[in-house]
């Protein structure tokens, strides 16, 4: 079954020949602007590219191409990550050095994870306020489950997974 609208081809060329754009067209004839493009795309010759100066000469000197964005391209700056990702393989590197000194910030756990895996909860059998630390990484897979004031995870918890940020 065809559904394309009904449009005008010739009605349409010369409208395109007045310089209307593809959405005058569309709107004249009631349709979408995807409807006349694939029209006008079906049929090339009775619609001819509007070059309109964006057919100037590219930077190679050749016809074609969009010469008008070539004209008023900004020129490409690349921005230097090279130092940034330095400086994070430092920071880790500076971090791994203190672990292995025994200096480094860590938070002590204070009730040592089997103790809570005495009251741990499957995922499923956690309620809204529960911390949701997994404390095993065996199957089934057992979470904290202490109380929480609404957070993801209980104080020692949030803890161990919010370090706050340290410049080195």
């Amino acid at each position: 079954m065809n559904v394309r609208p009904k449009i005008d081809k010739d009605r349409a060329a010369i409208m395109w020949s007045e310089d209307k754009t593809i959405g005058d067209i569309a709107d004249f004839f009631g349709v979408s602007r995807n409807s006349v493009s694939g029209l006008m795309n079906r049929n090339r010759s009775l619609f001819p590219k509007k070059t309109d100066g964006a057919m100037d000469l590219n930077p190679n000197g050749q016809k074609g191409g969009a010469g008008r964005a070539w004209k008023e391209r900004k020129p490409y700056t690349r921005i230097n990550t090279q130092g940034i990702h330095k400086a994070r393989k430092e920071a880790v590197r500076r971090e791994a050095k203190a672990v292995e000194d025994e200096t480094a910030e860590i938070p002590q756990i204070v009730p040592t994870e089997a103790e809570r895996l005495n009251a741990a909860k499957e995922l499923m059998d956690l309620g809204a306020h529960e911390c949701r630390w997994p404390v095993n990484n065996g199957h089934p897979f057992m979470f904290c489950a202490a109380v929480t004031d609404g957070a993801t995870y209980c104080q020692h918890h949030a803890e161990r997974a919010y370090r706050p940020w340290r410049v080195a």
